[in-house]
């Protein structure tokens, strides 16, 4: 099957490879698209050597706080054991991120004490639903007053914590800028990304459809054929985050929240070349650094989902314009990137365009 990425009047097309992902992928796809749901267009901006300002720091925290703060009125028990601050370290923003992703889980307690071995058996259960394994482990330390209300600060804290990590830039990104990669004139993005445009004012969205697989099937997809040759993979739609962002961030790979793959979506991401190896190849520091901790490379991987056959677009024009937004508050892309559609052709005629890859 061959999907084609429309940017106004040029586009990309790319066939499937055929592994459980991609099935699920194709009806993830149609699901969304059926609700006319506007697609949004963006880069991955964790390895970036410059910030990205969507607020003014005192603004984030004090919204964060905001969050918290209503937060613990929905709940009788134990309240949220942090506040944030001006000039937070990574391990304060972490720390407050994991509260957010394990209460979220939970729904009954903000920490878990979660050992080695049941945390690389949540990473497997995860795929399909991490919730009832952290259930089962952990002590319930509030009771929830008010699940919507209580939800929706939760995912405000989730949102802001964002926005302020999006201020910060890390070691490990300067690391990478001052490599021989990002001043490459030719390359102006690490990762693009094309997800579905649909966030509240909580950075909370409405799915038409839960779609989840198995750890079986990740596993399976990397040894589909056609797998090592894809350069089209798929997006990340997650309560956490990617083991690409906690490297950037100075997160603990180890965690239950630290996975590829929550939900299937629909949408997908396109990777620099360089960048992809720099992380992911033989001596790629990501792969290097959570092989350290006995975590299987199928965990870790970009999930591999199709391969370019031809484009009329020029990826390496993408840019931001700092006068519009999408609804999760992040600046929208600049045309023709603002609103990409993804179509299915099986029967396209891939040799009558034009290749400019």
């Amino acid at each position: 099957m061959i999907a084609k990425i429309k940017f106004g009047d040029q586009h990309l097309t790319f066939s499937l490879i055929d592994s459980p992902i991609s099935k699920k992928w194709v009806e993830c796809l149609n699901k969304w698209n059926e609700q006319s749901i506007p697609m949004k267009m963006h880069r991955f901006t964790a390895p970036y050597n410059y910030p990205v300002e969507h607020y003014n720091e005192q603004e984030i925290v004090n919204n964060l706080n905001h969050a918290i703060d209503n937060a613990n009125v929905f709940i009788s028990g134990k309240k949220f054991p942090y506040k944030a601050h001006l000039d937070m370290p990574w391990q304060q923003t972490n720390r407050i991120h994991r509260c957010f992703t394990t209460a979220d889980t939970t729904e009954k307690t903000w920490k878990h004490n979660l050992g080695y071995e049941q945390l690389i058996k949540v990473k497997e259960e995860s795929y399909l639903n991490k919730g009832p394994f952290l259930d089962r482990n952990t002590e319930a330390e509030f009771k929830i007053t008010d699940h919507k209300k209580f939800r929706s600060y939760i995912h405000g804290i989730n949102k802001w914590c964002h926005h302020y990590e999006d201020l910060r830039l890390s070691r490990r990104s300067r690391q990478l800028s001052d490599s021989l990669i990002l001043p490459n004139p030719n390359w102006t993005y690490s990762v693009l990304e094309i997800e579905w445009d649909n966030y509240n004012e909580f950075g909370i969205r409405e799915w038409p459809g839960i779609d989840r697989a198995t750890y079986k099937e990740v596993y399976d997809t990397f040894f589909t054929d056609g797998a090592s040759s894809c350069d089209i993979f798929l997006s990340v739609n997650i309560t956490g985050k990617d083991y690409e962002t906690a490297y950037f961030h100075f997160d603990d790979p180890l965690e239950f929240d630290i996975t590829n793959l929550d939900l299937i979506n629909g949408g997908v991401r396109i990777y620099n070349k360089e960048y992809l190896d720099y992380l992911y190849g033989k001596d790629g520091v990501l792969i290097k650094w959570t092989s350290d901790l006995g975590i299987p490379h199928e965990m870790v991987r970009p999930i591999p989902l199709g391969k370019i056959l031809t484009s009329t677009v020029d990826l390496s024009k993408f840019d931001l314009d700092y006068k519009k937004t999408y609804s999760d508050d992040t600046y929208a892309a600049i045309e023709p990137f603002y609103r990409p559609v993804i179509e299915l052709e099986s029967d396209i005629d891939v040799k009558s365009q034009t290749n400019l890859l």
